[in-house]
């Protein structure tokens, strides 16, 4: 097809406001909608390609696909096959599996799903994930996959004029969906090709309803567009729903400078807009890693090593377009589609036994010394019984397991969110054995009791009706305790997000009315609980504020330091107030007993996050099974 100078300046747009909103320069806070911009043009192009080889009767689905491959999967390889050889020499272990893991997801165009099961993608972890950004790839490709496929079937059975309709039609549900996707599942949403379709279909609906305006007019659109693109850059966060329905006015933008096709434009048609455009794809893939690599670190925040590191993105992009992408778009051998397809598969398949060997070995342990293990061990010293703790789904039921040695009667019931899952073979092994075992009720991101909906976990007040329904008919008389998450951020949040606002009866915990109804139904729950039985309300666990292993790791491997991880008894005390005051207020009221760790876990003055530079937790708060000993 016709080079369009004006696509090439549109995706050099896209790539800028990508790298800097990743860098985290100011005023680029929106520039996530790069990826939009970039799934427009995307759209229009398969689309152009689509229907003019359908129209001369030439289209080829493996051609289609071969073509895609070339594109896409040389430069994907290349930066995959040398951040191993980086990861090698810099990542313990359990990092190091990981990313075995996100190589396989990157490899195979899987990766959405990966990290759809993993934090957000705007979560502070996410910068400790070399291939997050492929995300993106991977929905493409998957929209490559279908989208020929769809049409063709489509054309079959409608007139190819027709075809367009059916587009749009399929454009609108689409957009629909990412609207009213449910704010809760705002992960699912960002990740999933179903609610991302809509913005390449758009950039394609262009192309298909071909819209011819005069030059005036065209002026007028390219500006009218990036009056819409450029304010979404700038005012537009992470807080918002996305894509949802603002996505739509990015998109629109694009369309709109689409539609102007201003191949002369001073904005799209300048040399450096050609020349990051051309790079653009390269840029995309070789930033993200320079961006993980300063935060590993500990430079991210220092504006001048950003620069360095927007200054090395530059440098690096340059010689892979340069020596991959124009190397692997060399012209296509028509009469051998399988075989070159083949060829690319063959090469996919290298980088994915690879990562399949990293992650099948536990990040092959052999490559570190004895001081690294053992702090990397302590990541995955956690609650060996994964099958007992209750994950978010649609109907969330305890599997009931009893721990300890005597599982012939119940000494102690234990309840409450990842903490309680983090403690209940600590609480287990302090028991007699001769008394009996603990009952494990514990559910992942759902405080006990409460009636609460968060995003992670919709149903965690339907599962806590079910608990309290337990323990009010079952086990009259055996103690419970209580072990929960509880923050004073919690508590008394101040800004809106669906990706972090928690609802009790329906009430956000960014109103006023969210910490006195907290407060309510908390005593309410904890009496009623007390009247048949001991109860004992856990106060919170130290949180460290840094991941206690990957602290202790990173210091002696980037620093040569072997260091422990503490924070003062003062912030301790101060962080958590509000909190242990309403325990043991609560415990008051409902002639409850408070266990307070801190006793085990602080001195005087420090809380330890690690002893003798082995940790106590296997991230910033949830204690390990060496530290819940304690």
């Amino acid at each position: 097809m016709v080079f369009r100078k004006d696509i090439n300046g549109l995706r050099a747009i896209a790539v800028v406001a990508v790298v800097l909103f990743h860098f985290n320069v100011a005023y680029f806070k929106g520039g996530f909608a790069g990826v939009d911009i970039f799934f427009v043009i995307s759209g229009y192009l398969m689309t152009s390609i689509i229907f003019n080889k359908l129209q001369k009767d030439q289209f080829s689905i493996t051609g289609f696909y071969l073509a895609r491959a070339k594109r896409i999967v040389p430069a994907l390889l290349v930066l995959c096959l040398i951040l191993l050889c980086f990861t090698w020499f810099t990542l313990p272990p359990y990092e190091f599996k990981n990313f075995g893991k996100q190589m396989i997801g990157a490899a195979t165009f899987m990766s959405n799903f990966l990290f759809l099961k993993e934090a957000g993608y705007f979560d502070t972890s996410s910068h400790e994930k070399w291939l997050l950004h492929t995300w993106s790839l991977s929905v493409e490709w998957q929209f490559y996959i279908l989208y020929p496929v769809a049409i063709v079937i489509i054309k079959k059975l409608f007139t190819l004029q027709n075809t367009r309709w059916i587009i749009l039609l399929c454009a609108i549900c689409s957009f629909l969906l990412s609207a009213f996707f449910p704010a809760k599942q705002a992960e699912a949403g960002f990740y999933l090709l179903p609610t991302r379709a809509w913005e390449m279909m758009s950039g394609g609906l262009v192309y298909l309803f071909a819209l011819q305006v005069s030059h005036k007019k065209s002026v007028v659109l390219e500006l009218a567009g990036l009056l819409l693109i450029i304010p979404c850059i700038i005012f537009l966060d992470s807080s918002v729903k996305w894509p949802g329905s603002l996505a739509l006015i990015p998109v629109l933008g694009t369309v709109l400078i689409l539609i102007a096709a201003r191949e002369n434009s001073f904005i799209t048609g300048n040399k450096f807009a050609q020349y990051l455009g051309s790079t653009s794809y390269s840029l995309y893939l070789w930033h993200w890693p320079v961006v993980v690599g300063l935060y590993l670190f500990g430079l991210y925040q220092t504006p001048l090593w950003a620069l360095t590191g927007i200054v090395i993105s530059l440098g690096l992009a340059h010689l892979s377009y340069t020596f991959v992408e124009q190397y692997g778009r060399s012209s296509v051998n028509h009469n051998n589609y399988l075989f070159q397809l083949g060829k690319y598969a063959a090469m996919s398949s290298v980088i994915i036994g690879a990562g399949l060997i990293i992650f099948r070995f536990d990040g092959l342990p052999f490559r570190v010394d004895e001081f690294i293990a053992v702090a990397d061990k302590e990541q995955k010293n956690r609650n060996p019984r994964a099958e007992c703790f209750v994950v978010p789904n649609s109907d969330p039921t305890s599997p009931m397991c009893v721990f300890g040695e005597n599982k012939s009667k119940i000494a102690v019931i234990v309840i409450g969110d990842s903490h309680s899952n983090a403690a209940i073979t600590a609480v287990a092994a302090a028991i007699p054995a001769e008394q009996g075992g603990a009952l494990f009720l514990g559910a992942d991101g759902c405080i006990s009791m409460m009636n609460l909906s968060t995003p992670y976990f919709d149903q965690c007040g339907a599962y806590n009706k079910k608990i309290l329904s337990y323990l009010d008919e079952n086990l009259s008389g055996v103690p419970v305790i209580l072990i929960n998450h509880i923050t004073k951020k919690l508590l008394t949040a101040e800004e809106k997000s669906p990706n972090t606002t928690i609802y009790l009866n329906g009430v956000a915990n960014t109103e006023k009315a969210f910490r006195p109804l907290f407060t309510e139904q908390y005593a309410n729950h904890i009496c009623n609980i007390s009247k048949k039985r001991p109860v004992f309300i856990m106060q919170p666990i130290p949180e460290m504020g840094v991941n206690v292993p990957q602290t202790i790791i990173r210091a002696k491997m980037y620093h040569a330091r072997e260091i422990d991880v503490s924070i003062t008894r003062h912030d301790y005390d101060s962080h958590n107030y509000t909190v242990r005051d309403l325990n043991s207020s609560t415990a008051k009221t409902c002639n409850a007993m408070v266990m307070d760790p801190s006793a085990y876990l602080c001195d005087a003055t420090t809380c330890f996050g690690s002893i003798n530079k082995r940790p106590l937790y296997y991230d910033d708060d949830h204690l390990s099974e060496y530290g819940n000993k304690l």
